[in-house]
């Protein structure tokens, strides 16, 4: 059976499930990036919309514009279904649709449904009528799951080392390189870090509870918890542990260690097409500039235009752009299957986002082998993050010469 053939079987079965578990047509997919969530959301759609013979209400939510504008037309393209989306489908950002009260829909397709596990989004879901709601999502944060399961349970699985071992997406391999920060960084770091772990105990290690009580109620109030009062000194505490974090997450982040690694990185391997995952524009530019002519941004300060445009350079093999830069905006929904390279310049903790990032490289392709490279700096908080984000993952230790 080959891997469109083993695809098509899993997305028919995913369905199938949806469309009777447990409460009929209300349920989610949670599938690696490559097996074809999106092609799921177009058979339901399709289904309703031939039921109801063309006379239903569909509505895709997004977590952005560019799978809004662009992922979701072309799958209805793709797969031959473009009647059934000039007909019956709306598609909205979260953004927007959150503040909908009242309307109805025969099916609502909560793409990345992930982003709206959160009491601000999930009221589109109390505040509006459907029928039948299918989320797709390639992770879901077990914390997450009492609130999903309330409007759309898991109703089918398939993670990225099965989604691997069916062949349904392309092999690949994850290099993690440690770097180490320059002498005026490691200082500031080591001042901001020092300054964060005296403070951060004071809120019971609880970054929630540290961020509430940089409102001046709810800090009194966890104060006379603790039987102590507002003075002088403690007044400052929410405030100081918040920039110290900050601090040292600007300073791993942008880090002058990465900038070299990615250039470095690139011309290592001229002849693939490359994206460079970073948390700030700052960096996400910088790199950009570094790279020079083959290289574009992608990022939340660039006109949506200037994006698309950006992204259409990379896309057309005509161009001489092979590599784009972006922050955390391409995380999700973007489809460029002869991307075969990834460079996470800073990430998270969260499994979710690197599983979301191997996404963007691992799409099939005939004989890809796909590469991974998670800079990170050595003996920091950075390290612990990229260590809990890569749990289950097999992982080869990289390093780089430094200057």
């Amino acid at each position: 059976m080959s891997a469109n053939e083993t695809k098509d079987k899993i997305q028919r079965k995913g369905l199938n499930k949806w469309w009777s578990y447990p409460v009929n047509g209300k349920g989610t997919l949670q599938y690696a990036t490559g097996v074809g969530k999106t092609r799921c959301g177009v058979l339901a759609a399709a289904l309703i919309a031939k039921k109801s013979g063309m006379d239903c209400n569909i509505l895709i939510l997004t977590p952005t514009e560019t799978i809004r504008d662009r992922a979701w037309k072309e799958e209805f393209k793709k797969w031959g279904h473009m009647d059934v989306y000039n007909t019956c489908v709306e598609a909205v950002c979260i953004q927007t649709a959150y503040k909908y009260i009242g309307h109805h829909y025969d099916l609502v397709i909560a793409d990345e449904i992930h982003n709206y596990i959160a009491p601000e989004y999930f009221n589109f879901f109390s505040r509006n009528k459907y029928d039948k709601v299918l989320g797709l999502s390639a992770y879901i944060d077990p914390v997450k799951m009492p609130l999903l399961n309330a409007v759309a349970p898991i109703c089918d699985r398939l993670n990225t080392q099965k989604a691997r071992d069916l062949k349904l997406i392309s092999d690949f391999t994850i290099y993690n390189i440690p770097l180490k920060l320059s002498g005026a960084e490691k200082k500031s770091y080591t001042s901001a870090n020092n300054s964060f772990n005296g403070l951060f105990p004071f809120f019971d290690r609880d970054l929630k509870l540290m961020y509430s009580c940089m409102k001046p109620r709810n800090y009194e109030t966890f104060l006379q918890r603790k039987g102590m009062s507002l003075d002088d000194e403690n007044k400052t505490f929410p405030f100081r542990c918040n920039a110290a974090m900050a601090k040292r997450k600007k300073l791993l982040y942008n880090s002058e260690a990465k900038i070299d690694a990615v250039k470095h990185l690139c011309e290592l391997y001229p002849e693939r097409k490359i994206i460079i995952f970073s948390q700030t524009i700052e960096f996400a530019d910088k790199v950009t500039d570094e790279l020079g002519d083959n290289c574009v941004s992608f990022h939340s300060k660039i006109g949506k235009k200037a994006r698309k445009a950006n992204l259409d350079k990379l896309i057309d093999n005509r161009t001489k752009v092979t590599r784009i830069s972006t922050a955390k905006a391409l995380n999700e929904g973007m489809n460029v299957p002869d991307i075969s390279m990834a460079i996470i310049a800073s990430g998270t903790s969260k499994t979710k986002d690197l599983i979301q990032r191997i996404g963007r490289v691992v799409r099939w392709e005939e004989g890809k082998q796909a590469l991974i490279f998670h800079l990170y700096i050595e003996n920091s908080q950075e390290e612990k993050w990229v260590s809990s984000s890569q749990t289950g993952y097999s992982v080869e230790l990289m390093r780089l010469e430094q200057s």
